[in-house]
């Protein structure tokens, strides 16, 4: 097995000893159960380390972009902090904000609101972040009409959230919700 670094993405392949031949391992072609079992490990074990670098990378992106981070107080004191990364045109981020409440039943939660999914997304977070008052029960709520699935963002400069955006897919989240427990 060796990995090929591209990007910032890690791609396992299988290689003859001699390196003369190359493939990515389909494991339902292998019929031997150790093989298949040592290839699942392999995967298992690199994207442990991939989501760990991106673990790492975000919170240290969350600390950095503080001003456009939304973040909001456990209901009772909490030394936990849930990160999530959200774009809010996701039916499945949809049903993460939905659950927020829930959420800060035990834990301190930041978000990020990305525009992963088309001008609309772009144009709802944008809104959000000239929104922004830092209060609470105000941002929950401006929030919360965002996230509506029949909500269309209002025109206006998407530069701020494209920039954000970008920083987010930069360390290697490429997919909503981006969730750190």
């Amino acid at each position: 097995m060796v990995v090929i670094e591209i990007g910032t993405q890690h791609v396992p392949f299988l290689v003859t000893n001699d390196g003369k031949m190359m493939f990515q391992p389909d494991i339902s072609l292998f019929q031997d159960k150790n093989t298949e079992s040592h290839i699942q490990g392999f995967y298992k074990d690199l994207y442990e380390k991939e989501k760990a670098k991106i673990n790492t990378k975000l919170k240290e992106l969350f600390n950095d972009k503080n001003a456009q981070v939304f973040s909001f107080k456990a209901k009772k004191q909490s030394s936990k902090t849930i990160y999530i990364v959200s774009d809010p045109n996701c039916p499945y981020c949809q049903q993460e904000f939905a659950n927020l409440s829930r959420r800060l039943e035990e834990a301190n939660v930041k978000m990020l609101l990305v525009g992963f999914l088309g001008e609309d997304s772009m144009l709802k977070v944008a809104n959000a972040l000239k929104n922004k008052s830092g209060n609470q029960a105000k941002d929950i709520a401006m929030l919360s009409a965002l996230y509506g699935a029949k909500v269309k963002g209002k025109a206006m400069d998407t530069k701020e959230a494209m920039a954000l955006t970008q920083a987010v897919a930069n360390v290697g989240v490429r997919s909503v919700p981006y969730i750190i427990e």
